[in-house]
């Protein structure tokens, strides 16, 4: 795990899906989402907020039951970051009290 940073140990607990009896471990990786860097701040900003910042972020529990809880896990969106940050995304981060963390070979990405 030491040497693949976007990777976290992580255990489903039973029944999160109806058919699943036992617990199941696996891995995690860290999720990302890539836009153009001429798309407006605002806009990455907004769909920022909605994916990982309070109430919106509760509704991915409802769609996916491995997510319930999402909102609390926020932290770990910026966790793992590979690639410049667009502006919007950065500010939705650090509004939100989000460390950011780069991964990077080198460790020199802005």
């Amino acid at each position: 795990m030491e040497n693949y940073p976007t990777f976290s140990r992580n255990d489903m607990p039973a029944q999160t899906y109806d058919w699943q009896k036992e617990e199941v471990s696996g891995i995690q990786l860290s999720i990302g989402y890539i836009v153009h860097k001429d798309v407006p701040e605002e806009t990455v900003y907004e769909l920022c907020k909605q994916l990982y910042v309070g109430d919106g972020a509760k509704v991915w529990g409802d769609v996916v039951p491995g997510w319930a809880g999402a909102e609390t896990m926020a932290p770990r969106a910026a966790a793992t970051v590979f690639i410049p940050l667009h502006p919007g995304a950065k500010r939705c981060f650090e509004e939100a009290g989000i460390d950011i963390n780069y991964i990077a070979a080198g460790n020199d990405t802005p």
